[in-house]
């Protein structure tokens, strides 16, 4: 959730006429984003969600913003760089962990809806690598992977940060 950017930005998209519900493990980032969603008056449509709430909620679209290196904003925020993990935590423990949130998100996606993973990393590890290892986790769960919505932002050709972001698909015959 960070500031709630993204789900400010998501609120403003679906309007009046749909809900974005919010997660993080971070209980005191949720206060933030209520403040952030009432000074921009979509309190009505941001939703904290709690833990214990996430097994019974099923929606349309699930948009996992993983915890990541950050590598991707490295342009804006240079210091990041000093802040970096070492080889076995980039490699093996954060890929795990951005593999398990997806898989407990996956969970709330109805029959029909989207599964959208994003971070804001450069690597391989924590973008492809992950993707394609969902591909088999996800697919006994009815879901398949919409290569065609696979996108790799970067710095030096967008002018953005480094994003990266895929879809998944659940069927609707469920």
């Amino acid at each position: 959730v960070g500031t709630g950017g993204k789900s400010l930005a998501l609120a403003a998209s679906v309007g009046t006429s749909g809900r974005v519900f919010c997660w993080d493990k971070n209980e005191a980032l949720l206060k933030h984003l209520a403040a952030n969603a009432a000074r921009a008056r979509v309190a009505d449509i941001v939703c904290a969600v709690r833990e214990h709430d996430l097994s019974s909620l099923q929606v349309s679209c699930v948009l996992v913003d993983a915890p990541c290196s950050g590598s991707g904003v490295l342009r804006r925020h240079p210091s990041h760089r000093w802040n970096r993990l070492d080889e076995h935590q980039a490699r093996v423990v954060l890929p795990a962990l951005q593999r398990g949130i997806v898989l407990r998100a996956a969970h709330c996606v109805q029959p029909g809806g989207r599964l959208v993973y994003a971070t804001c990393s450069l690597v391989r590890w924590e973008n492809d690598d992950v993707a394609n290892d969902l591909d088999k986790l996800l697919a006994p769960m009815s879901f398949e992977r919409d290569k065609s919505a696979t996108r790799w932002l970067r710095p030096d050709l967008h002018g953005t940060d480094g994003f990266f972001l895929t879809r998944w698909c659940r069927a609707k015959g469920l």
